[in-house]
C-alpha cells in the first residue's frame, strides 16, 4: 500500500508540473505592416480609376490612420498621402487640401513623387511648394541622459538614410565600472533583435557601426545595455519593450539593393520550425536505496547495501513539436545496453529459473525480450530567451539497470574459471549482476544548446530521475544533435 501511495503521489506531482507549464498565458502583439498598407494603396488606386472617388478616399484615410496609430512612416505612407491629395483635388479642386497631403508625404519621404499616370502641371507645382515648405531632414540626434545612468551618455539617433552606414556611440565616465556594452537592433516587422558589441574607441567612448546594407526598412528599433564584469546590467538606453525608434529616409528608393523579407514568407526563420528530432548518446550513475527495493536480478536472495552503481551506456531518441521559439514537447525513448551473463555458474542455480538466459529472467524492454533495457517518457523542454541554456521536466515508464559486482565464495560454482582474491583469510571472486529499477519515473534536467544553423544544433544535458516502485535515483549525462524542420 505504501508503494502504491508513493506512485500515485509522484504521478500527481508530475501532472501538476506539466499543468502549470501549459496554463501559463502568452501575449502577442499585432502591428500594421507595410504589406497591408500597400494592399490598401492598391485598392484605393483601383477605386479612383473606376471613379469611385469617395470610396477611394475612405480606404486611404483608414490606411493613414492605421499607420499613424503604430508610428509607421516611410515611402509607403508617403505614397498614401500623395494619392489622398490627388483624390481630394479631383473631388473638389481645392489645391490647399492637396498641398496639405503632399506636405505630409514629403515629411514621410522627401523623395516621393506623383505617379506618372496622374501627373499634371498643377499637381507638380503643388508638390514643389510642399518641398519648399518641408526643410531637408538630416541625421538628427537627441541627447538623452537617463537619471538612473549617471556617467553613461548616449545621443539617441532618430533619423538616418537608407543604405548609409550608421554609427552608434556611447560615452562613459571613467568611474563607471563598464566591462561590455551591447547594441540590440531590429528592422520594421522583425521580432528578433540582432546583438552586436560596441568596441572602445578611446578611454571613455564605445562605438559600433551598422552597415548600410542592413538599413533598408522604413524604421529601426534599438536599445543599448552596459554590463559590469559580473554580467550585471548597470546602465541602458531604451529597452526591449520600449526601444529607441529611428526613421529611415529613402528606404523604398532602390528595391534592387535589398528587398526585405516578409516574416510570414521567411522559411528559414527559426520561429517557423514545427518539428524536432533528437539523437544522443550518454552514460549514467544511480544511487541504490538497498533492501528489497534493489534485489539483484539473477541473485534475488542476495542483499544490496545503499550506494552508487554505474548504469553503463545508453542511446536517446526523441521527437515532438515546437511550441513557439522557446518550448518543445515530445516523446523520448531511452535504450540502455547491459552486459550478458551466464546463468550456469550462478549461486543457487537450482532455486533460480534461468529461462533462456539473463534477459529472460525478467523480460526486458516492455516485454519484447530484446537484449536492452527501455524507457519511454513525455518530456517538456524550455529554452531561456537569448540564451544557450534550457531546462527540462519529464515523466514516463520503463526500467533501467545498475551494474553490480557481488562477492561469492571461491568454493561456489560461480567462481569456476574466475579470478579470485583473498581477504581476511577468505578466498572469493566477484560475480556480475544487475539491479533493475522502475517501472515508473519522473525527473528534472538542464543543459546547453549550441546552434549550428537554423536547422541543426548540438546539445549536452543532464536528467535526474526518481524511479518507483523499485526505488532508486539516477542521473543521466548525454550529448547529441537536434534537427528542427
Amino acid at each position: 500500500m505504501i508503494r502504491i501511495r508513493i506512485i500515485i503521489f509522484a504521478t500527481l506531482l508530475s501532472l501538476l508540473g506539466f499543468g502549470t507549464v501549459f496554463v501559463t498565458p502568452s501575449v502577442s502583439y499585432a502591428k500594421v505592416s507595410e504589406k497591408s498598407l500597400k494592399k490598401k494603396l492598391k485598392k484605393a488606386t483601383a477605386l479612383y480609376d473606376e471613379i469611385e472617388i469617395e470610396d477611394a478616399e475612405d480606404v486611404l484615410t483608414d490606411a493613414i490612420s492605421d499607420a499613424a496609430s503604430d508610428n509607421v512612416s516611410g515611402p509607403v505612407v508617403a505614397k498614401l498621402h500623395i494619392m489622398l491629395g490627388i483624390v481630394r483635388f479631383a473631388n473638389g479642386g481645392d489645391e490647399n487640401e492637396a498641398e496639405e497631403q503632399f506636405v505630409e508625404a514629403v515629411r514621410a519621404d522627401r523623395k516621393v513623387d506623383i505617379p506618372g499616370v496622374y501627373k499634371t502641371p498643377v499637381l507638380e507645382k503643388i508638390l514643389e511648394r510642399a518641398l519648399e515648405i518641408v526643410p531637408k531632414k538630416k541625421k538628427k540626434k537627441k541627447k538623452k541622459k537617463g537619471e538612473d545612468n549617471p556617467g553613461f551618455e548616449h545621443e539617441i539617433v532618430t533619423v538616418t538614410d537608407a543604405y548609409d552606414d550608421l554609427e552608434i556611440e556611447v560615452t562613459v565616465s571613467a568611474d563607471v565600472p563598464v566591462y561590455k556594452i551591447f547594441l540590440y537592433m531590429r528592422r520594421l516587422e522583425e521580432k528578433k533583435y540582432t546583438k552586436s558589441e560596441l568596441e572602445p574607441t578611446d578611454e571613455t567612448t564605445f562605438a559600433v557601426e551598422v552597415p548600410g546594407e542592413e538599413i533598408y526598412t522604413s524604421q529601426l528599433d534599438y536599445y543599448i545595455i552596459a554590463e559590469n564584469r559580473s554580467g550585471e546590467v548597470i546602465a541602458r538606453a531604451g529597452s526591449k519593450s520600449d526601444p529607441n525608434n529611428v526613421v529611415v529616409m529613402g528606404s523604398g528608393d532602390d528595391d534592387k539593393k535589398r528587398k526585405p523579407k516578409d516574416p510570414e514568407e521567411d522559411e528559414d526563420d527559426e520561429s517557423s520550425k514545427a518539428i524536432f528530432v533528437d539523437l544522443s548518446v550518454g552514460t549514467g550513475e544511480g544511487y541504490l536505496t538497498g533492501g528489497e527495493n534493489n534485489s539483484p536480478t539473477a541473485n534475488p536472495t542476495r542483499p544490496v547495501t545503499q550506494g552508487f552503481a554505474f548504469t553503463g551506456g545508453h542511446v536517446n531518441l526523441g521527437f515532438g513539436a515546437m511550441l513557439g521559439k522557446q518550448m518543445q514537447l515530445g516523446l523520448e525513448f531511452r535504450v540502455q545496453f547491459a552486459p550478458p551473463q551466464d546463468f550456469d555458474i550462478l549461486e543457487g542455480t537450482s532455486s533460480v529459473d534461468p529461462g533462456n538466459g539473463f534477459w529472460d529472467t525478467k523480460v526486458p524492454c516492455f516485454g519484447l525480450g530484446a537484449p536492452v533495457e527501455c524507457m519511454a517518457r513525455l518530456k517538456f523542454k524550455y529554452f531561456f530567451e537569448d540564451s544557450i541554456f534550457f531546462t527540462t521536466v519529464g515523466t514516463g515508464v520503463g526500467r533501467l539497470r545498475n551494474l553490480l559486482q557481488l562477492r561469492s565464495s571461491a568454493t561456489n560454482k560461480s567462481c569456476i574459471n574466475q579470478p579470485t582474491e583473498v581477504e581476511d583469510g577468505k578466498e572469493f571472486c566477484f560475480v556480475r549482476d544487475t539491479v533493475r529499477n522502475g517501472w515508473f519515473h519522473f525527473g528534472l534536467g538542464a543543459g546547453v544548446n549550441i546552434p549550428l544553423n537554423n536547422t541543426f544544433s548540438l546539445y549536452i544535458d543532464t536528467f535526474a530521475m526518481v524511479l518507483l516502485p523499485d526505488t532508486s535515483v539516477n542521473i543521466d549525462l548525454q550529448g547529441g544533435l537536434q534537427m528542427r524542420f
